[in-house]
């Protein structure tokens, strides 16, 4: 066998082991792939036995992500409440979690707008100021209305997460969180 022989039957086979290898990853890849959307399915599956509500999966047979959807969400949906009601909600629901001490952070958007990063104590103070004044003159102080905004607004619960499965308890709260919402429209849009 010649040496050009021998080089070129070593390419074919260099060729042909490198084919299998990238064949053997992209069959792992789909299988991982195939094997992620399984768990996701399942956990989704079981979040929405104990009533937890999802942003619907994509119809193009990809996998895209799904977003629980939270209390706002929830009773805008059910058409519960307007969309400046659940403008209003989501406004009061920054400053509540900004106005926290230790305020959870989103991994998809960290910043605190209007202030500059380097002083979070101070973004934190006119945060909570924002909400003991929306409290005051908006809630007129009435701690079950405070309450409704703070738990559907700021933690994100539905009356039905809050009520801990009890159906007239969750009732009674959705309609706690409605009037609680028409306040803060009024008070946030006049």
């Amino acid at each position: 066998m010649s040496v050009a022989s021998r080089a070129v039957a070593q390419a074919h086979e260099r060729a042909s082991v490198e084919r299998v290898a990238r064949l053997d990853r992209l069959a792992r890849e789909k299988a991982e792939t195939a094997a992620v959307e399984a768990g996701v399915r399942e956990t989704v599956a079981l979040e929405e036995r104990r009533g937890a509500r999802f942003t619907p999966a994509a119809d193009n047979g990809r996998a895209q992500p799904r977003r629980r959807k939270d209390g706002l969400d929830w009773l805008y949906d059910k058409g519960r409440i307007t969309h400046r009601q659940k403008l209003a909600g989501e406004r009061y629901g920054d400053d509540w979690r900004r106005g926290q001490v230790r305020s959870t952070r989103s991994c998809l958007d960290d910043t605190v707008r209007g202030f500059v990063e380097d002083a979070p104590g101070e973004a934190r103070a006119h945060a909570a100021l924002r909400l003991n004044r929306a409290r005051a003159l908006a809630l007129n102080g009435n701690e079950a209305l405070v309450e409704a905004a703070n738990r559907v607004c700021g933690e994100t619960l539905s009356p039905a997460q809050w009520a801990g499965g009890d159906d007239r308890l969750a009732g009674r709260l959705e309609d706690r969180a409605q009037r609680a919402l028409e306040l803060l429209e009024r008070y946030y849009f006049g």
